[in-house]
């Protein structure tokens, strides 16, 4: 897998806060968001997300969807919720699903994810959701 890559041009470095369970899928998201020149912190857990993302700043939220979309809409609720309380401007937050299935996207951007991403992340497709959707 080769994942070299242009830096984002002109911007300070992306900070991304990667809550992914499936180790393979966070190693290569991890190298991938690396070779973007992104500073990379990973959580496990909910509680461990929204602590983080409301905690520091970060220029998104990556929320692996994938296995059980109850938990990253849960995890985007409580994030929404405490950015609410403590009137910090919203981080972005990609959720990564497996299911095209509409009401499964839909449940995951009602519950605040800006966009959901279905199928294997690659490399370019990683560089287009920062340049998208990335906080400065």
């Amino acid at each position: 897998m080769n994942l070299t890559a242009t830096p984002i041009p002109n911007t300070p470095r992306p900070r991304v806060l990667m809550a992914v369970r499936d180790d393979t899928h966070a190693h290569w998201a991890q190298r991938a968001l690396s070779a973007l020149s992104c500073e990379v912190v990973r959580v496990d857990g909910t509680q461990c997300a929204v602590d983080a993302a409301c905690n520091d700043d970060f220029s998104l939220v990556l929320l692996d969807c994938r296995e059980a979309a109850h938990q990253g809409t849960h995890t985007a609720r409580q994030i929404r919720a405490r950015e609410g309380t403590r009137h910090r401007r919203p981080v972005p937050i990609i959720g990564m699903a497996q299911s095209h299935a509409e009401g499964v996207r839909q449940g995951l951007l009602d519950s605040g994810i800006n966009h959901v991403h279905v199928g294997p992340l690659q490399l370019k497709s990683l560089a287009l959701l920062l340049v998208r959707w990335r906080r400065a």
